[in-house]
Order: C-alpha cells, then sequence, then structure tokens
C-alpha cells in the first residue's frame, strides 16, 4: 500500500519541478527580451539551485549567462576606448560577479590595473616623439618590457621605429647654429675666405677636398636668411656638394660622378605596403624620381629602394601618398518583375470531329481491304457507325487577371573600379555533338538562365559614383524534344540594357523599360456558322485572348563604405629636388623675419634689428673678425692654485 502512494507522490513533485523550471525559463526569456539580462540569469541561477541536477534549466542558465559576458564585455572594451578606466573595471566585476570562474575577466582587470599606471609614461612618450624620438622610443620599451601586450605602446613602438630609420633621421642634423638668422654680402671673394666667415659665424667646421680650388671667386647677397640656406646656394652655384659629418662638421667636394660614388652613401629603405599594388608603385617610383635600383617584392606585398638618404627622403614622401586604402561601396540592388496576365475564354466548344464507319465486315477475309463492290450489297443503316468523338459540348466562361510581384535584393560590396557579378537563376545543360571520322562524341555545358547583373562602380572624391550597369534576363520559352541522336534542345528568350550612371551616396536610381509583351488569340468552332460577326465566336465557337506583360525594374543604390582618405598637403605635394638629383630639399633661402617676430618679446614691441651685412674689404689679405661661438672654443686648463 505504501508504494502505491509513493508513486502518485513522486510524480506530482516530478511534474510540480517540471512546472517550476518551464515558469523561470519563460521568465528569464521575457526579462531578456525586455533588456534586462542580469535578472535574467539571476532568474535561472535562483531556480537552479533548487534543481541542481535539471539539464534543461543549466542549458538555459548557461546560454544567458554567455550572452551577459558577450554584453558586459563589449561595454568594458567601449569604455576602455572612451579612456574610463573605473567603467571598464565596473563591467568586468558584473562578469566575475555572475561568473567567479571567468579567466578572461580576472585577467582583463589586471591589464586595466597595470595600463593605468603606465599611462602617464605612455603619454610622456606620445609628447616626445615629434621633438625627441630616441627618448620616446626608450619610454616606450620600458613600458612594454611591464606590458608586453599593451597594443598602445606596441602602435607607438612601431611609429617612432618608422621614424626613426627614415631618410631624415639617418642623416646627422646640423647645429642649429647654422638655422639662426644672418645676412652676408660678398662680392668677387675666394671661397676660403666665404667658408672661413660662414664657419666663424656659425660655429661649424669645414673639410675641404683637394679637388675643391679655394681660390675660386664667387659674390652673394643674402640678407635675414640662415647659414645652411646659404651655404646650399652657394654650393649648387659653385657645382659642389657637401655631406654632413656630425652637427659641427660639413665635407665640401666636387659635384662630379667620381667623388659622388666616393662621398655620396647610399641606403636601402623596404616600403611595405598596405594597400597598393608593389608592380604599379615600383613603376610610379622609377617615373617619377628615377632612383638608382627599384626592386619590387610580390611575395612581401614591398618595394625595396636604393639611392641617397635625399632621394629616399622624396621616396618616403611619394610612398605615404599613394599607399592609402582604396574606397569601396556597398551597391543595394532591389529587382522587380511585375507580371500582369490578362485572359479570357468565352464561348462553346463543340464535338471536333465526326466520322462514319462499317460494321459487321470481320468475317470477311482481310477486313475490309481488297473487298469487291458486290460484297457491299448488303449495307443499309443496320451496318453503318457513327463516331462523333466526344458527344458534349462545353461552354467556356473565364475571366482571369493577375498581377506578380517577384522581389530580389541582393548586396553586393566592391572595390572601386573592380567588376561586381550577380547572377540569379538555374543553370540549363547544352549538349555539343561532334563527328569525326566517324565517331561522334559529346560534351555538355551549362548556361546561365535568369537574371545577371555585373556593375563596375568608379567613386570619385566628391561622394560621387558613376556606375557601368550591364543587365541581362533570359527565361527558357519552349523546350525541343531530341531524338535518340539529337539531344533536347532549348529556345531562349533575353532582354539585356547596358547603361552609365552617375549616382550620389545613398542616393536610388532607377532602371526600367525591360518589357515583354505577349498577345495571344486563339479560336475555335464550327464551319462557317462560327464566323457570323457579332454572334458567330459566341454561340458556334470558342475563342480564347491571352495577354502578358513583365516588365523588370531595377532599383540601384550605392552606399560608400569607405572612400580615399586623402593625404594632407604637405605629403601630396612637396619638393622633389632638380632634374639632376630628386631631394626634399627645395634650394630656397629661408626669411627669418618671421621667426625673430615671434621671438620679441618686451614692451616696446618693436623688431629687434639685425646687425648690417658683413662685407669684407678688398684687400685678400682680410680674415673675418667674428671670433667662435664660445661653446666651440676649448676650455683651458686651470693653473694650479698657488700653495
Amino acid at each position: 500500500m505504501a508504494r502505491h502512494t509513493l508513486f502518485p507522490l513522486s510524480l506530482a513533485l516530478t511534474l510540480l519541478g517540471a512546472c517550476e523550471t518551464q515558469r523561470a525559463i519563460e521568465q528569464s526569456d521575457a526579462l531578456r527580451q525586455q533588456g534586462d539580462i542580469v535578472r535574467s540569469v539571476e532568474v535561472l541561477q535562483a531556480e537552479a539551485k533548487e534543481a541542481p541536477d535539471d539539464v534543461r534549466l543549466r542549458t538555459a542558465q548557461f546560454g544567458k549567462l554567455e550572452l551577459l559576458v558577450a554584453q558586459y564585455s563589449r561595454e568594458a572594451s567601449a569604455a576602455l576606448l572612451r579612456g574610463d578606466d573605473a567603467a571598464a573595471i565596473r563591467a568586468l566585476e558584473t562578469i566575475l560577479k555572475y561568473d567567479p570562474s571567468n579567466l578572461g575577466a580576472r585577467q582583463e582587470i589586471q591589464s586595466i590595473q597595470a595600463m593605468k599606471q603606465l599611462r602617464p609614461q605612455l603619454e610622456r612618450a606620445y609628447a616626445l616623439q615629434q621633438s625627441r624620438p630616441v627618448e620616446a622610443l626608450n619610454l616606450v620599451r620600458q613600458v612594454i618590457a611591464q606590458k608586453p601586450n599593451y597594443r598602445a605602446a606596441l602602435d607607438l613602438r612601431s611609429a617612432l621605429t618608422r621614424q626613426l630609420v627614415s631618410a631624415e633621421y639617418l642623416s646627422p642634423d646640423l647645429s642649429d647654429a647654422m638655422r639662426k638668422p644672418l645676412s652676408l654680402d660678398f662680392s668677387s671673394q675666394s671661397l676660403s675666405t666665404i667658408f672661413e666667415t660662414i664657419a666663424r659665424l656659425s660655429g661649424v667646421n669645414f673639410v675641404i677636398d683637394k679637388d675643391v680650388n679655394p681660390s675660386a671667386s664667387a659674390s652673394m647677397s643674402a640678407s635675414r636668411t640662415t647659414a645652411e640656406d646659404a651655404l646650399n646656394l652657394l654650393l649648387t652655384t659653385q657645382g659642389l656638394d657637401k655631406k654632413i659629418l656630425n652637427a659641427n662638421t660639413i665635407l665640401i667636394y666636387p659635384r662630379r660622378a667620381d667623388k659622388e660614388r666616393e662621398y655620396r652613401e647610399l641606403a636601402v629603405r623596404t616600403f611595405y605596403l598596405s594597400h597598393g599594388d608593389p608592380k604599379v608603385v615600383g613603376a610610379e617610383i622609377k617615373q617619377v624620381l628615377k632612383p638608382k635600383e627599384v626592386l619590387v617584392d610580390e611575395r612581401l606585398n614591398a618595394v625595396i629602394v636604393r639611392d641617397g638618404l635625399d632621394t629616399l627622403s622624396a621616396v618616403e614622401k611619394l610612398v605615404e601618398a599613394i599607399d592609402i586604402a582604396q574606397s569601396e561601396v556597398t551597391i543595394d540592388i532591389q529587382v522587380l518583375e511585375v507580371s500582369l496576365n490578362d485572359e479570357r475564354n468565352l464561348g462553346i466548344v463543340y464535338p471536333e470531329s465526326i466520322g462514319l464507319s462499317l460494321g459487321n465486315f470481320s468475317n470477311l477475309p482481310g477486313g475490309l481491304a481488297g473487298t469487291p463492290i458486290s460484297a457491299l450489297r448488303g449495307v443499309n443503316g443496320d451496318n453503318i457507325l457513327l463516331d462523333a468523338g466526344s458527344t458534349s459540348a462545353r461552354i467556356n466562361m473565364l475571366q482571369r487577371s493577375g498581377n506578380t510581384v517577384t522581389l530580389a535584393n541582393p548586396r553586393v560590396r566592391v572595390r572601386n573600379r573592380e567588376e561586381a557579378q550577380v547572377n540569379i537563376g538555374d543553370k540549363i545543360p547544352v549538349v555539343t555533338t561532334t563527328t569525326a571520322n566517324q565517331v561522334t562524341t559529346s560534351s555538355v555545358t551549362y548556361q546561365d538562365v535568369g537574371l545577371q547583373i555585373n556593375v563596375k562602380p568608379n567613386i570619385s572624391v566628391s561622394d560621387e559614383v558613376n556606375l557601368e550597369l550591364n543587365v541581362e534576363m533570359s527565361h527558357i520559352t519552349k523546350r525541343i524534344p531530341g531524338s535518340d541522336n539529337v539531344p533536347a534542345t532549348f529556345e531562349l528568350g533575353s532582354r539585356a540594357t547596358k547603361t552609365l550612371l552617375t549616382a550620389r551616396n545613398n542616393e536610388t536610381q532607377i532602371v526600367s523599360g525591360l518589357i515583354r509583351t505577349a498577345d495571344i488569340d486563339e479560336g475555335s468552332g464550327l464551319p462557317w456558322l462560327s464566323q457570323i460577326p457579332w454572334i458567330g465566336k459566341k454561340l458556334f465557337g470558342s475563342n480564347q485572348n491571352t495577354q502578358q506583360k513583365t516588365e523588370i525594374i531595377l532599383l540601384l543604390t550605392p552606399r560608400i563604405e569607405r572612400n580615399l582618405d586623402l593625404p594632407i598637403s604637405q605629403i601630396s605635394t612637396f619638393h622633389s629636388g632638380t632634374e639632376a638629383r630628386s631631394s626634399t630639399e627645395g634650394m630656397i633661402l629661408r626669411d627669418t623675419t618671421s621667426n625673430m617676430l615671434l621671438k620679441s618679446t618686451g614692451g616696446g614691441g618693436g623688431t629687434p634689428a639685425l646687425p648690417p651685412p658683413l662685407i669684407p674689404p678688398s684687400d685678400s689679405n682680410w680674415q673675418p673678425l667674428p671670433p667662435p661661438l664660445p661653446a666651440l672654443v676649448p676650455k683651458p686648463e686651470s693653473p694650479p692654485a698657488s700653495p
């Protein structure tokens, strides 16, 4: 008796538990739809404590917990992008509250706390990036040593490394004294005199090649310029060149091929392209700047250039200007096939034929064939048979119309000046039979039937898209059965258009007019009677009229996903040197007046006047009087102190 009592009780408890589980799952789903994922998880966790072995409940709990982790992980990432470390940590702590075993969230919190301590050091590296890149790189390396996967530090290290290996940093830089304002005025003075004057004014030492004629005369007049610009102009006009040995030493040598091979150092730079085609970029570098050697590496998508540092500096700017991401556009294509059908079938369908035959002649040998006329004497109404086929007449009264719209909405994303193709339809087999030397062979190919769209965009910088459009709509109109040796063939109908149109971003263009019209008029009836005007086809025949009209309408909407990120004018436009040599240094004399205005201070507001131009006398033994800069004069040794 006890067993009979316990079984219903156990069954009742099981059913009650199942009802509670279902109720908890439904409540959790409702909270999830309301956007409260936290309460959705809490409901399932509370129910799981009561029924820890319920598989359905545990499965639902894990699913909702996964959604919670994904949502708060996104919130933490967004907070980090905003620089809000506290909000990111709160989001990750919420994950750990409901999923304590989540190791990823725990490690991310530790990473944020470590980055919070390293961020001031990284910000100082950012501040020193342009002025003191070497010191900035050392700071970044210290940050990476403590946090190897710090993405911002890794990116800054890459940028600083590229900056320090650029041509501008491979060559020693002159001291700031060469950029101080000065005025010079020489008239038929020897090169040695001019070099010595510039050396005393700027503190820069000159090493003269043995083939330079120091007694060669030169004339120049420069006011409010820098010693560097004046020196560059002097060397260019005298057929000389320079090589910077260090900040305070310059080598002067004749600009000849043999001397350039001896003194002009060459460097190799590998440009790893992110977006450009190495073949195209290499050809552009050769055509525009004409460096000594250019090698294209398609495997690495890189261009290797070997030339002097001044030429490499120009190549860097050119590559930076042309290696940009290509434009991309998403073309939203809506295809509407509008079919209008109008069918009318009115009239009476009569039997199509009436026939007579002779009966009761089956006992004759061979039937009626070869029967003499005399054997037909007994023919009368009893042995003449009437065959009218179907003896019933049918009245047709049908009026039917239809309006069918078929919609296809493909979306395709394509790069600028690349062709995209969309095919919607079927492939039908086409059998080709070839006979050669009494041997017949058959081959099967497949032909596309349906809608084919080929579109090629050309995106302009003004957010306009030129679309080269080719549309073809084909369908099977008839299937022609084949015989034993001839396969079945198909009769195809086709409508096509090709056009070139322009649309602005997010502007819809409509292409229509691909119309196919069919007007079919079929009739049947009694001879002569069905030809009576007005009533003949109604009373003595049947008439079926079918009108079909199909039109293809295309709606094209280009949506520019990414347009050209054009570089600033300082990158796209730069000095490229002369016809003889490519360089980013132009032969100019900079005016230092504006710099002095910025540096002037005091209540008077006046601009401090420059010293008068230094004009050497005509005496060939004259030597410039200004002493060397104090920083460049060696300090005399102090005498020993007297006891």
